[in-house]
């Protein structure tokens, strides 16, 4: 099928029912854009268009090609970039195809903030720019503080890991002080004589020191084994937070900022609705993915338990035993265990005592400067974030006055003229238009009646089809208006499905009049006699639906 060259002319597509009226509607926008509304098929179908200033673009089963008269030709590489230079920001284009059906239409599509982005990237170029140039500054300051809240996360964590360190080496110490000073008094040599004279106690004593020694290596293997899985853990919660700032709200087209997922994960709930949900499946399905085959938190969690439990009892069995000799009652365990350890060579234990006591000491020098460093840092890292949560709130406060206070001229101005077309185009529904500037309902659109009543686009019933249809093309010829007089495109073509199917006969020739009168190329489609008999032969091409069967394979 070949529409012949309108040179910016108005033109009908007519037919009767199931003649492809909205088929060629689509290959216009696929020609275009190279996509469609509400059609899946027929992507290799070969389209050819041209426009007004020469460019010429042909998309086929092979790919695309686009010629222009200055440049030459260019392949699918670069094509797609040739036409945005041709006609402009491709977004808006896409707003002049009015689809015949109802969820398909602009304003059906565009959610509520993204109105008002659409508003002030039509009316102010600069000002769009410069919201957009804040928002990303925004995301970065915000990242900036995810990523130093992680850095001093770690940070504690090792400050803690190694403060555990120093309390155990502490600990040690003291054991290993309590071996000399008992040395010194010549109570060691007494303790070993009254171990030597009940071999049968020792034996069970040591016995269980040895089983109390192996749980508490255990114990520390499976903590560390639990760390590990933590770490696992974070890491998979770190993929899905990853994910989360490539996925945008269908609804509001906003992002949830990493530390509000992050907390929400942490509390078991969706990170992006904060809904309560049970997220291990996600997880295990992560852990699949890379093959990890560690056992998880829960099962470490459960062994540790035992362990700690047996640990309890087996400590308690000690200090039974040992009070069975009243020399022994307030022994500490290190000690029956170094004088086990070194077959009650007091000499020898002596020296070894010393030597660990001097060893232990340099140790706890060397993670006490340590503990001094990472605090260090921390405290930086901590500042770094109170000048970035600054950074945050100006930022802030700089996109609330481009949005709320710069904006809202811009607003106002494009509201005038919607206003404007919507009366022209239907004077005898054109009630006053209101575009929401604030609150959580920003970009909501109402028509006031008479009485002051608000009618709410978005709320079902209140507008009737007429209405809905009109507002839709009113505001698509004021965001070609103003949107081409600033250089953001350079389209002045509103393509149209059956716009005037849902009007009454009245409405329906002031509003084809009127279009007819704009600046802009109206290419429409209708089955309706009565739009007909408004265009010259010469501006009409006719379908059959021999064409919509030929047509059918086309998206």
């Amino acid at each position: 099928m070949e529409i012949p060259q309108t040179d910016g002319e108005d033109w009908l597509i007519k037919g009767e029912n199931q003649s492809g009226k909205t088929l060629t509607f689509n290959a216009i926008r696929y020609a275009i854009l190279g996509d469609t509304i509400s059609l899946q098929t027929g992507h290799g179908n070969s389209v050819e268009s041209e426009l007004t200033n020469g460019t010429k673009i042909h998309r086929k089963e092979s790919g695309l090609s686009v010629k222009t008269e200055s440049e030459g030709e260019f392949g699918p590489e670069t094509g797609e970039e040739v036409i945005s230079g041709a006609i402009g920001k491709r977004n808006l284009v896409g707003l002049s195809f009015i689809h015949s059906h109802f969820d398909q239409l602009p304003l059906e599509k565009l959610n509520r903030p993204k109105r008002i982005e659409v508003i002030l990237k039509s009316t102010d170029k600069g000002l769009a720019e410069e919201i957009e140039s804040e928002k990303k500054e925004l995301e970065r300051i915000e990242s900036q503080i995810d990523e130093m809240e992680s850095d001093r996360t770690a940070l504690s964590s090792k400050i803690s890991d190694r403060k555990s360190l120093i309390t155990e080496l502490e600990r040690q110490k003291e054991n290993w002080e309590e071996v000399l000073r008992l040395a010194e008094r010549d109570d060691l040599r007494a303790i070993s004589e009254t171990l030597r004279e009940h071999p049968d106690l020792e034996q069970k004593i040591n016995d269980c020191i040895s089983r109390r020694n192996s749980l508490q290596t255990d114990l520390q293997e499976l903590r560390n084994e639990k760390s590990v899985a933590e770490d696992r853990d974070r890491e998979i919660d770190e993929l899905i937070l990853d994910a989360m700032d490539e996925f945008i709200c269908p609804v509001c087209d906003g992002r949830v900022g990493k530390g509000k997922s992050k907390n929400r994960l942490s509390s078991g709930c969706c990170p992006f609705c904060n809904r309560e949900r049970d997220l291990e499946k996600v997880r295990q399905d992560l852990k699949d993915e890379q093959n990890v085959t560690e056992k998880d938190l829960d099962e470490i969690s459960e062994e540790i338990q035992e362990l700690e439990e047996e640990l309890e009892g087996t400590t308690e069995k000690i200090e039974s035993l040992k009070q069975e000799r009243e020399e022994l009652d307030e022994v500490n365990n290190k000690v029956i265990d170094v004088l086990h350890d070194y077959d009650h060579e007091i000499d020898e234990i002596i020296d070894i005592a010393r030597e660990r006591v001097a060893n232990i000491e340099s140790k706890l020098g060397e993670y006490g400067d340590m503990v001094i460093s990472l605090e260090e840092r921390k405290a930086d890292k901590v500042a770094e974030i109170e000048e970035l949560e600054s950074l945050k709130r100006s930022s802030m406060e700089q996109l609330r006055e481009l949005e709320e206070e710069s904006a809202e001229r811009n607003i106002e101005n494009f509201r005038q003229k919607w206003q404007d077309y919507h009366s022209k185009l239907a004077p005898d529904l054109a009630r006053e238009i209101k575009i929401r500037r604030e609150g959580g309902q920003r970009g909501e659109i109402a028509l006031i009646d008479d009485g002051g009543r608000n009618r709410l686009y978005d709320r079902r019933g209140d507008l009737s089809d007429a209405e809905i249809v009109l507002l839709n093309i009113s505001f698509v010829c004021t965001i070609l208006d103003k949107a081409s007089k600033i250089g953001e495109i350079d389209w002045e073509v509103l393509v149209l499905d059956e716009p005037f199917a849902r009007l009454d006969p009245q409405v329906k020739q002031k509003s084809l009049d009127f279009l007819v009168e704009t600046p802009f190329q109206i290419i429409l489609t209708s089955s309706d006699p009565e739009v007909w008999k408004e265009f010259q032969a010469s501006e009409t091409t006719e379908l059959t639906r021999q064409q919509q069967s030929e047509l059918s394979q086309f998206s």
